[in-house]
C-alpha cells in the first residue's frame, strides 16, 4: 500500500541543512504540534522541514491515503510530498529538553501492554516505550507506538491516551483514540479547537467529543502503586467504546520520572513485572474445542453420547469409539 511504502521507506539521515532548517521552524512553533496545538510528544519532521506529533501527523498521512486518488500524502503545512521515512527528531527532542520546554509539567517514562480478553493464549501485545506528560491539574497525555515483535514498532499505529490521574490516591482515568480510527481530521479539530489556550499547558479534556457518536475510543482506568523507583498500574483495564471490533481486556503499565536515561532500568522492572501480573493462558477448554470434542468416560448418560456440539450424534454412527482410544 502507499502507506507501507512511504513508512517502509529507507531511513535516510537529513541533511545538515534540512536539519537546521527542522530546528529552526520547530523553534519558531515554540515546540507545539501546529495539529493538536501541543508541545510535541515524538516529534517527525517532514521532508519539508514541518515537525508535528507522530500521532497527529499519522492521522494526516491516512486522511490523505483514504482519499484513494493514487496522490502521496502531503505535509498539512506546505502540501509538499512526504518523502522518507517518519523518524523520531531526536534533535528536537533534545532542543526541548535544553529549552525547559518541560519545567512547568511532570514527565514519566513509560511501558505498557494489553492483553485481550478474548485471546485464550494471554498473549501481551507490547509498545515502544513512550513521554507521559502530566500538568498541575492532573491532566496527563501521552502518544503510544504498538509493537509487532520485540523492538519493531508498527509504523502506522499510535495511540493518543488523555486523561487524568490523581498522583495522591494513583486513580487514572484517559481516554485513548488509535490513529486507525482517527482519519478524519475534522473530528481532531473538534476535539482539538477549544481547547487551544495559547502561552498554556492546556489540559486537553475531550468530553464533548462524545457527541460524536461515530468517534472510536478506548476507556483506561486503573491506578498507579510505587513500586521501588517506578509506578505501576494495579487493576488496569481498557473497554473500547462506539466500537465492536475489539474485545475489552487488561491494561498493563509502568512509569518512572525522569528523562530517557531511565528507560534501560525502567523496561527491566517492566518485564517482571509483565511476567508476575500478566493473565496466563487459559487451563479451560476454548469453544472451538469444546464444539470439536470427543465423547469422553467421565461424561455421564447423554453427555457421554454426545461429546462436543459438532459431534452430537455422529459418534453413533463411528466404530470404534475415538474416545475408547
Amino acid at each position: 500500500s502507499d502507506l507501507s511504502q512511504l513508512l517502509d521507506h529507507a531511513m535516510e539521515a537529513p541533511a545538515k541543512d534540512s536539519a537546521a532548517k527542522a530546528l529552526k521552524l520547530a523553534s519558531e512553533s515554540q515546540y507545539r504540534c501546529a495539529i493538536c496545538m501541543e508541545h510535541y510528544l515524538d516529534p517527525v519532521t517532514t521532508s519539508s522541514g514541518h515537525t508535528f506529533c507522530r500521532y497527529c501527523l499519522l492521522v494526516c498521512i491516512l486522511k490523505d491515503i483514504s482519499r484513494k486518488n493514487g496522490e502521496p500524502p502531503r505535509c498539512p503545512i506546505s502540501r509538499e510530498p512526504i518523502k522518507g521515512a517518519l523518524i523520531t527528531n531526536k534533535a528536537v527532542k533534545a532542543a526541548m529538553i535544553e529549552n525547559k520546554v518541560w519545567d512547568t509539567v511532570k514527565v514519566f517514562q513509560g511501558s505498557c501492554g494489553i492483553v485481550m480478553d478474548s485471546d485464550i493464549d494471554k498473549e501481551v501485545i507490547p509498545s515502544s516505550s513512550f513521554r507521559l506528560v502530566l500538568d498541575e491539574q492532573g491532566a496527563f497525555r501521552c502518544d503510544i507506538r504498538w509493537e509487532e515483535a520485540k523492538g519493531k514498532a508498527k509504523q502506522s499505529l499510535v495511540t493518543r491516551t488523555t486523561g487524568t490521574w490523581d498522583i495522591k490516591t494513583g486513580e487514572f482515568a484517559g481516554k485513548a483514540y488509535n490513529t486507525a480510527g482517527q482519519a478524519d481530521l475534522n473530528v481532531q479539530w473538534a476535539r482539538y479547537r477549544p481547547h487551544h489556550n495559547k502561552g498554556a499547558f492546556p489540559s486537553m479534556r475531550i468530553e464533548k467529543s462524545e457527541s460524536k457518536k461515530s468517534t472510536p475510543w478506548e476507556e483506561w482506568t486503573g491506578n498507579f502503586k510505587i513500586s521501588g523507583k517506578n509506578l505501576q498500574l494495579v487493576k488496569g483495564r481498557y473497554e473500547p467504546k462506539e466500537v465492536h471490533k475489539q474485545s475489552s481486556g487488561v491494561l498493563l503499565m509502568m512509569l518512572r520520572e525522569g528523562n530517557e536515561s531511565v528507560l534501560e532500568e525502567l523496561e527491566k522492572s517492566f518485564e517482571e513485572y509483565v511476567k508476575e501480573t500478566a493473565p496466563k493462558k487459559e487451563s479451560t477448554s476454548s469453544f472451538l474445542s469444546s464444539f470439536l470434542s470427543a465423547p469422553r468416560e467421565q461424561y455421564s448418560g447423554q453427555q457421554k453420547k454426545a461429546g462436543g456440539l459438532a459431534f452430537s450424534g455422529l459418534w453413533a454412527h463411528s466404530s470404534p469409539d475415538p474416545s475408547n482410544g
